[in-house]
């Protein structure tokens, strides 16, 4: 009978798992004043919450369940600290309103995190399922930028920025479709277990799903999501073909080339860009995004150890931008005097300047663990495509964050969550443990 009521409980486990990665993309509530970031981030944590239920009481059930052992496990190494850091902003007290919001939403995260790479019972097929709801996603997107199908009306706004499928923001839309990207190129070249794929159809179906969610970063004319996925498909193809270099940089060049002259709206922001920088206008070139990385330093200057506190940019930027103006500091033109980020555009600049010097050791700590992992992973656990799939996602996501903001978004957030719960899960275990285990 526990027999039964575990596989019962690992398989609910795995399917509001799926849940959270699946339904929260399709969720908008037209009524509410956030009707896109905030219903899919409430549902992914809500569905998210609910399978690690179910993984707890399975894994209370087992046996086998020391909890002691739990703070051997790396993903606990990995992400708790940076958690802690981030919890002492409560000692802070400037933004409690906006700290309870961001420290619920990192603690659902790192739950989430934990959870799933310890209990999951195929977390690969979980992370892989991701592809679906993006493909359906991308095909809107794609629609909308054809002028086939506008589910969604917007006043006033440009092209670009109409191109929102069920994300409701062109940048959104462009990062949450680099995941899926890379996944889908790994199942082109191999399917998940290490078989390669034989079958004609088969490849045609999942060429074709890649062909999709690409045209759709194409679309989305997101500079930053292109860069990513660039790179993730790089690292996924260097890895591969370790002799064949020059094959992968022609590949690559080639990729880029299809990419900025293929759509014709991209190819001209390209065009524009690149003008900018011979100019060299910087923040031209970079869309405004340097305003936002100058408050940050200056956030991190003015408050070095411990940061503002999650969640506390947006609420500090209107104060540290007016500082700066006043010392002679010129700030992006075309976005007006009177505009304010909520983000800084650039994770690891947020991070410094919410966290501090702190929260930065936490989350180099953390990023040193995961490298780690995916450097010493077991070999022969794992095919040569998933593999190089690890780090592709990690590239990918690291470049994404550069100039982008995609763990602070639910829709972009969660598939990553669910990319750092395989590559923490058994599937890539070392043979000691982080510390130490005999």
């Amino acid at each position: 009978m526990s027999v039964v009521v575990g596989s019962r409980l690992a398989r609910l486990g795995g399917f509001l798992a799926a849940a959270a990665l699946v339904v929260p993309p399709l969720l908008f509530l037209p009524g509410l004043k956030d009707p896109f970031r905030l219903p899919k981030l409430v549902g992914s944590e809500w569905l998210g919450l609910a399978s690690l239920l179910a993984l707890a009481v399975l894994l209370a059930r087992s046996a086998s369940a020391d909890w002691r052992s739990l703070f051997r496990r790396e993903v606990v190494w990995a992400v708790g600290p940076f958690w802690l850091v981030t919890s002492t902003g409560f000692l802070i007290g400037r933004h409690p309103a906006q700290f309870a919001d961001a420290w619920w939403s990192l603690t659902v995260g790192v739950a989430c995190v934990i959870g799933w790479s310890l209990g999951l019972p195929r977390p690969r097929a979980t992370l892989g399922i991701v592809v679906f709801p993006a493909w359906l996603l991308s095909v809107i997107g794609i629609l909308q930028f054809h002028e086939v199908y506008q589910p969604i009306g917007f006043a006033g706004v440009s092209e670009r920025f109409a191109v929102t499928s069920l994300a409701g923001n062109v940048g959104d839309l462009g990062a949450y479709l680099v995941v899926p990207c890379l996944l889908a190129a790994q199942r082109l070249v191999d399917r998940w277990g290490g078989k390669p794929v034989r079958s004609p159809w088969r490849i045609a179906v999942w060429a074709t799903i890649f062909c999709v969610l690409f045209y759709g970063i194409l679309v989305t004319q997101s500079l930053g999501p292109l860069a990513a996925v660039i790179a993730g498909l790089g690292v996924f193809a260097f890895l591969l073909l370790k002799r064949r270099r020059w094959t992968i940089a022609l590949g690559v060049l080639l990729l880029v080339t299809i990419a900025t002259l293929g759509v014709e709206p991209l190819r001209q922001r390209v065009e524009a860009k690149g003008a900018a920088l011979l100019h060299g206008e910087l923040n031209e070139v970079l869309t405004g995004r340097l305003d936002g990385w100058r408050v940050a330093g200056w956030l991190f200057a003015r408050h070095p150890l411990l940061g503002v506190g999650a969640g506390g940019y947006g609420a500090e930027f209107s104060t540290a931008k007016l500082e700066l103006m006043e010392r002679g500091v010129p700030f992006y033109r075309a976005h007006g005097p009177y505009s304010a980020f909520g983000e800084a555009h650039n994770e690891y600049l947020e991070v410094a300047a919410e966290t501090g010097i702190l929260g930065v050791a936490a989350l180099l700590f953390g990023l040193f663990v995961l490298v780690r992992r995916l450097r010493f992973g077991a070999v022969g656990v794992l095919d040569a495509t998933a593999r190089a799939l690890g780090w592709a996602l990690v590239v990918a996501v690291a470049t994404l964050a550069l100039a982008n903001f995609p763990l602070r978004v639910g829709l972009v957030a969660y598939p990553i969550l669910a990319a750092l719960a395989w590559l923490f899960s058994t599937d890539w275990d070392v043979a000691g443990r982080w510390p130490s285990e005999r």
